[in-house]
Order: structure tokens, then sequence, then C-alpha cells
């Protein structure tokens, strides 16, 4: 089992790359190809890998499901990859990511194939026969956001890859803003105003930015501070969301707040790294006052 836990492990790494590859600022089509070609080659080579073990006979079965699983990965990312290049000088970007939501459906049924016709059938197969001592029956998930792959998603991701390959200025409205900010205590959730609030200090204590897509594009690897100024050294975390779409809103929580000093009137300052293409950077940055108790 730990070889093909191995091969399993890798793979899983190899989604988690092409996820961060697809929410690449400023990523052009030539380099995303290049990259993408990369994943496929490597991912290949764990098919062939997992083709050369040679499993006990009961889950010789379920072993094949898994080099399956696989197989579908190579397929959807080499799919991807097609989409990409044959829509390349075409201008409808729905069309295009409708292309590229149905080659991801391949990544999709990979987990599933890995996790039900893989692991489930050779943990049972094992259970039957009562083997002991193989260790446990690895997993394997190649899209850890499944929402990525869906055709408006990924619409919005061939169309910045599009207008990055085109060059000049982003088109459309870009920018994002602070929509709400909340302390988040043993009482439960607050939203911080102009008005001083009152915080906690306890191991619970965590602040959660809602930050907003305000545009009409997709952005990616949005960069979002929160400092409180203290003595002798302010409190700074950094969180990054890695894609939004127009409209939507997703947060971040900063945790660990025990340094802060009680009894002092302190300010709890957000700021939102600006976008390429970003006119209107006023909504970046907010300031609350909150008065520090233990």
């Amino acid at each position: 089992m730990a070889s093909i836990g191995s091969i399993g492990s890798g793979s899983s790494q190899i989604g988690s790359r092409l996820a961060q590859l697809l929410e690449t600022p400023g990523l052009k089509q030539t380099d995303l190809l290049t990259q993408l070609n990369g994943l496929i080659q490597e991912q290949e080579q764990d098919v062939t890998l997992a083709e050369k073990l040679h499993p006990p006979g009961p889950i010789n079965a379920a072993h094949q499901r898994a080099i399956d699983a696989l197989g579908l990965r190579v397929g959807g990312m080499k799919g991807l990859a097609d989409v990409f290049r044959s829509t390349a000088t075409t201008s409808d970007s729905v069309q295009a990511g409708t292309q590229l939501a149905q080659k991801a459906q391949r990544l999709l049924a990979s987990d599933i194939v890995w996790s039900d016709l893989f692991k489930s059938q050779a943990e049972q197969e094992l259970k039957n026969r009562n083997v002991t001592g193989v260790g446990g029956v690895p997993g394997s998930v190649f899209v850890g956001s499944p929402d990525l792959y869906v055709a408006k998603s990924l619409t919005l991701v061939w169309k910045r890859v599009h207008g990055a390959s085109t060059g000049g200025s982003p088109s459309g409205v870009h920018g994002t803003n602070i929509e709400y900010v909340k302390v988040v205590q043993a009482s439960g959730e607050t939203p911080l105003g102009s008005a001083e609030t009152t915080v906690h200090i306890s191991t619970e204590l965590a602040f959660v930015v809602g930050i907003k897509d305000g545009g009409d594009s997709q952005e990616v690897q949005i960069q979002v501070t929160l400092t409180i100024p203290t003595q002798p050294n302010s409190i700074v975390k950094t969180a990054t969301i890695p894609v939004i779409d127009p409209g939507e809103i997703k947060t971040v929580t900063f945790k660990d707040f025990s340094t802060l000093p009680p009894g002092e009137p302190l300010k709890v300052r957000v700021d939102v790294k600006p976008v390429k293409g970003e006119k209107r950077i006023d909504n970046n940055t907010a300031e609350y006052p909150i008065l520090t108790t233990i």
C-alpha cells in the first residue's frame, strides 16, 4: 500500500499545482501550456509506476481502478490543454469555458473512482479476508476546489488568460473591496464599525474579513493584510484569497492574538492589495477602533 500511497500523494500534489497554475495572475497562454504539459508528463509517469506494481491478487481489481483514476487525470489535463489551444483565436469565452468544464469532468470523476472503486473496494476486500499489517488504503484527492472547474469559473479563467496573452491593459472593470470585518469571540460574532468595539483577549479571538469582487472580472491571488499597531512590535498577519469571481464575497480568518495588550484602545487596520487594472482603491483600506480586555 505504501507504493500506491506515494503515487496517490504525488498525484494530489499535481492537482494542487494545477489549481495554483489556473489561479496565477497575469498568466499567458504560452506559459500556461508549457507548465500544464509538464504536469501532464508527471502524471503520465505516475500511471507508468502504478502499472509496474504487483499488488496481491485479492486487491488487484481495485488497484486497476487506481490506475484508471490516474488515467482520468492525464486525460482531463490533456483535454484542458487541447481546449486552450483550439480556442486561442476565438472571442467566445462562454463556449471556451463550457468546453473546458466538459474536459474537467474527468478530473472530478477521477476522485470518485479513486475513492469508491479503489479505496473503498480495497478496504472491503482486506476486511473480508481479515488481512492486517498492510497499512491503511491511501486516499488521493486531485480536485481540492470543485468550484474552480465549473463552466462559470473556467470561463473567467479563460478570459483572464486570453487577455494576458493579447497584451495591453486588462479589459473590463477590476477591483475588490472590503465588505465587512467581524470579531469572533466566545460570545459570538460582532461586526466592527466606527464605534469602539470591546474585544476579549482569548484563544478563541479571531477577525473575519469579507472581501468582495466589485468588478466584472475574475481576480486571483488577492492579498489581505490585518495590522494592529502595538508596542514594541505591531501585530501583522497576511492571508491570500486564491480566486474570486465577480460579485462574489470570500472571507479570510485571522487568529492567534494572545499577545494583544489588555486595557488599551487600539486600531484594527485591514488592507487589500490592489489588483492589476484596479482604478478605485479608496475601499481597499479600513480602520476600526477596539478596546481590549481580559
